[in-house]
Order: C-alpha cells, then sequence, then structure tokens
C-alpha cells in the first residue's frame, strides 16, 4: 500500500517528555512538519469538544489531561502502513498506545488514519493537508495562537463556505440561509454552529460571521 499521512498531538502538561516522544516516533514513521499552537484559555473547552466532536465524553475532564498551554502537532508519514478491516492504521494504533504507556495517561492524541488527520489537520490550520505540506518548515517553530477555525468568528462568509465544502453532501441556500447536509452534527462541529433552544422553529443554530451571530437552518437532506 503507498503511503499515509497522520498526526501526533502531544499536549502542553507532557511537554516535557518532547524529545522521548519524538525519539519514540522517528522509530516507526518519518516526522515531516511540526506545529506549536496555543488556543485561548476561554476557548479551550469549546475548541476540545469541537475537535473530538462525539468521540469526547467530557471536554472539562479531557481538559484536566491537556492543560492550558501551548501543545505539539506532529505530521508524520508512514511508509508501510497496516490498514485494518475497522479503516484504522495499525501502526498508529500501536505507537498510541505505547507513547501513552511512556507519558503514563492520555496526553496525547494520535489519528486514526489519514482521513481522520486531514480533518484534525482542517479544524486546527485551516487548511488542506497537501497545502500544508507544500509549505516549508520554519527553521524555529514559534507558538501560533490560533483557535479551531471559526473560532470565536468568521472573518467572512466565503470562509464559511470553504469549510462547508469538507461537509458531505451540504448545499447551501444562502438567500434563505438554510444549510442541507447528510451529517448535521458533523456540519455544526465545523461550522462552530450553535442550536438555538428558545426558537419554536426547529434545526435553527447560530453562526458567528464578523462578530455577529447570524442565524441559519441546518437539516438533512
Amino acid at each position: 500500500m503507498s503511503s499515509e499521512y497522520n498526526i501526533f498531538i502531544l499536549w502542553s502538561t507532557a511537554r516535557d517528555k518532547d524529545k522521548e516522544v519524538c525519539d519514540e516516533i522517528s522509530k516507526c514513521f518519518e516526522m515531516v512538519k511540526t506545529y506549536e499552537l496555543m488556543w485561548s484559555p476561554q476557548l479551550f473547552t469549546q475548541n476540545l469538544s469541537r475537535f473530538y466532536g462525539k468521540k469526547l465524553p467530557s471536554a472539562k475532564n479531557k481538559l484536566k489531561l491537556c492543560g492550558l498551554g501551548s501543545f505539539l502537532v506532529h505530521i508524520v508519514k508512514d511508509k508501510h502502513p497496516q490498514i485494518m478491516e475497522d479503516g484504522k492504521n495499525l501502526n498508529m494504533s500501536s505507537m498510541k498506545y505505547q507513547l501513552r504507556s511512556l507519558l503514563g495517561g492520555n496526553y496525547l492524541h494520535a489519528s486514526d488514519n489519514q482521513k481522520e488527520a486531514e480533518e484534525n489537520l482542517y479544524f486546527l490550520l485551516g487548511k488542506s493537508l497537501r497545502r500544508l505540506l507544500d509549505e516549508p518548515q520554519p527553521k524555529k517553530i514559534k507558538p501560533l495562537l490560533k483557535d479551531i477555525i471559526g473560532a470565536p468568528t468568521w472573518l467572512d462568509e466565503d470562509l464559511l463556505r470553504k469549510a462547508l465544502k469538507r461537509v458531505p453532501n451540504a448545499v447551501w441556500d444562502k438567500e434563505n440561509k438554510i444549510i442541507t447536509c447528510s451529517d448535521v452534527a458533523f456540519a455544526c462541529r465545523i461550522l462552530n454552529a450553535r442550536k438555538i433552544r428558545w426558537t419554536l422553529h426547529k434545526n435553527r443554530y447560530k453562526i458567528n460571521i464578523r462578530g455577529r451571530d447570524e442565524i441559519f437552518k441546518i437539516k438533512k437532506n
């Protein structure tokens, strides 16, 4: 099988083991790029919820493991991926549990396969994997203050539309502010849409654009 790209995230609470983690990763994968990111403290829990989605039972409990400091994102290349029947990369799964054992806890995130890695990177950096691979690696890694895409606001509708392209079968009726798609939960995650509870109308969500809440109807097609 052809090579596959994946990511590891080392949260701030385990940054003291960065060298040991990199050494272990390098034994099985090619280290391609590294980014150091920071999230706004007031948005950290929200960012975690959007990043993990339904996989995360409690963002508050996860925050205790992650800490509020800067974290490292390593893009790696697996030259000989072993893809299991469930679509997960066995090499990544094995390394994830090995590193968590080294760290003494769940202080590290690892993508299951390249599809998840691409989704993770778009949430984190707002760019496609291909574009990131084309960019040069800075000689010195500097912390980048960058919350999950669309937080706390979208700068314009064009960026929102680009994010919507990643939602399966998404159609945007701009005039009536209606978005239909096959995965409403994922659409809300990637668009940073918050459900309105008090309205009598169904499927109403708020999306903040240029600092103002805009009301959209998001429903399954």
